[in-house]
């Protein structure tokens, strides 16, 4: 535990302040026991100092618990192998650098997360163990996890490595729902620059619609560069339809009407088609 001023600036009355209440008492000429004079000494003492460590902004500051850290690799296909490599390396390094209060732990994800190690004070990863299936990239369920992994008490921290190229779930959501726990997230980009490259980022659907009522199917889309594709959509496996489209660089946002006829649940996927994509496993996604 320990102390700090605002407003250090205060202190420098102290000395003239002590001086006066010893003059006070000195000069005094009331006529009272000794004991009495001593008491009314300390009072006035502690009357100034109170006052002058107030106008000083005196705080108390007690020690901070360790920060918890779980590091977050992206795992999936859209980030090449040396940047994987890359980002576990890193970890490592950060590791390194850590108090040693401090605790750190590894989630890994795809298409699902797992957590490769729970906190702990010493930190290195030699290999990843965990398996997670690559073809996905599923950022919200890694947040959700490391989020759902911290202990109650200490600072909580997310590092997360990956390209940012998302083609399910919702990370924003995710990273919303941790912030009122009192997380807080740090992303580390990875990838490396591809020529011509396509990637859905996500598809969105409203949660719940009403018999008969329409709705839109939104498409986010990523290109390199000017190009044509082909949009194909699904509902629970069954080809809607597919629609030519043009691809500008930058985002892109299709909209595709839709309306349910029978009550259930249902599962929307999209798959992108572009002659000449370098990384064609980055091209679908579902909701």
């Amino acid at each position: 535990m320990s102390f700090q001023f605002t407003n250090p600036e205060w202190l420098w009355l102290l000395p003239p302040a002590l001086i006066w209440v010893i003059w006070l008492a000195w000069k005094s000429d009331v006529q009272i026991g000794a004991w009495r004079r001593w008491v009314a000494f300390l009072l006035r003492l502690i009357v100034v100092l109170a006052v002058l460590l107030a106008m000083a902004g005196l705080q108390w500051r007690e020690e901070i618990e360790g920060m918890n850290i779980y590091f977050v690799l992206d795992r999936s296909e859209s980030v090449p192998s040396q940047q994987q490599e890359a980002a576990r390396i890193q970890v490592n390094k950060f590791a390194a650098l850590k108090k040693t209060r401090d605790k750190g732990g590894v989630v890994v994800f795809g298409a699902d997360a797992s957590l490769e190690s729970m906190l702990n004070s010493a930190v290195a990863l030699d290999k990843i163990q965990a398996v997670v299936p690559p073809e996905r990239s599923d950022l919200a369920g890694a947040i959700r996890l490391g989020t759902a992994a911290f202990p109650e008490g200490g600072q909580k921290r997310i590092v997360l490595f990956s390209d940012g190229n998302e083609n399910i779930g919702d990370a924003m959501s995710a990273v919303m729902a941790a912030r009122p726990l009192g997380v807080t997230l740090d992303v580390v980009p990875l990838g490396a620059t591809r020529g011509g490259d396509v990637a859905v980022q996500k598809v969105t659907l409203p949660a719940t619609v009403k018999k008969g009522q329409t709705f839109e199917a939104k498409i986010f889309a990523q290109s390199d560069q000017a190009r044509r594709a082909t949009i194909r959509l699904y509902r629970n496996d069954q080809l809607l339809g597919e629609q030519p489209v043009d691809l500008v660089p930058g985002k892109n946002l299709f909209s595709f009407p839709q309306t349910l006829q029978e009550p259930g649940f249902y599962s929307y996927n999209v798959q992108l088609d572009a002659p000449g994509d370098v990384l064609p496993q980055n091209n679908r996604a579902t909701s």
